[in-house]
Parts: structure tokens; sequence; C-alpha cells
């Protein structure tokens, strides 16, 4: 017959199997999950009637914001300001000679 230890060792290697199968699994649904997630990121539309609308606030934002010096220092004060808004997507249509509009 089989002896207990044969039975036991079968046993644990068909459990760690398992185990590996089970964390194998979930590892790669968590990466489907991640790249499914991902979403390139797209150039905003802004059309003249919504920049028309934000030249008050675009325009107050980079008066706030001239005490930095570097472009990406403005970038991140503007953003700061008006990035939770609407607003944003018309930064380069308002603003079209900063260096990061192009």
């Amino acid at each position: 017959g089989i002896n207990a230890e044969y039975m036991g060792t079968v046993c644990s290697f068909l459990q760690n199997k398992c185990k590996m199968r089970f964390i194998t699994s979930l590892l790669v649904l968590s990466l489907v999950c991640l790249a499914s997630a991902y979403k390139q990121p797209e150039k905003a539309e802004c059309s003249v009637e919504a920049a028309s609308l934000c030249v008050t606030e675009i325009g107050a934002a980079w008066d706030a914001c001239q005490d930095w010096t570097g472009a990406e220092e403005i970038l991140g004060c503007m953003e700061n300001v008006i990035g939770a808004t609407d607003c944003w997507d018309c930064v380069c249509v308002v603003l079209s000679f900063l260096p990061f509009c192009a």
C-alpha cells in the first residue's frame, strides 16, 4: 500500500502547487486591471467660447504665479490655482506664448 508519509508529501506538494497557481492568477488579474485602468492622456479641447469665459480666471492665475522663474514652476503654480476648474483646458489657448503650450 501507500504509506502515510508519501501521502503527506503528495498532499503538501499539491497544496503548494494550488497556492502558487492562485497567487499567479491573482497577479495576472491585478496586472490586467491595472492595464485596463490606465488611460493615455489626451489633449484637452477648448472652444473660443470657453476660452473667452476663462480669460479673467487664467489672467488672475498668471498674475498670481509671476514669482516663479522657471516654466515648470509657473505651470505647477497655475495648475494649483485653476487645475480643478474647466478653465485649465483653455490655458494654452489664452496664453499660447507659454513654453509648455508649444
